[in-house]
């Protein structure tokens, strides 16, 4: 069978912001342990082969960890940042 394919996400997922944006979504479902979403997410994205892991992820978007960013998804910290 030939998966469906969403152009505008893969477009978009080609791009390095659309690469970053999508590694958020996963490293957020990661953090709390939403499993089966991120086993819906990875397919209908496209990155079964996987994404930017949390310590590349962080280093990307110039932030440290330390004790405030540890405990919290790099998603709430991107968003503390804003």
């Amino acid at each position: 069978k030939t998966p469906l394919v969403n152009e505008s996400l893969k477009k978009f997922l080609n791009t390095k912001d659309g690469r970053l944006v999508a590694s958020l979504v996963a490293e957020f479902l990661q953090f709390f342990n939403l499993d089966f979403t991120l086993a819906v997410f990875q397919p209908e994205t496209s990155t079964l082969q996987g994404l930017e892991g949390r310590e590349n992820l962080a280093r990307d978007l110039g932030i440290i960890e330390a004790e405030g960013t540890v405990g919290g998804p790099l998603l709430l910290e991107v968003i503390r940042r804003w």
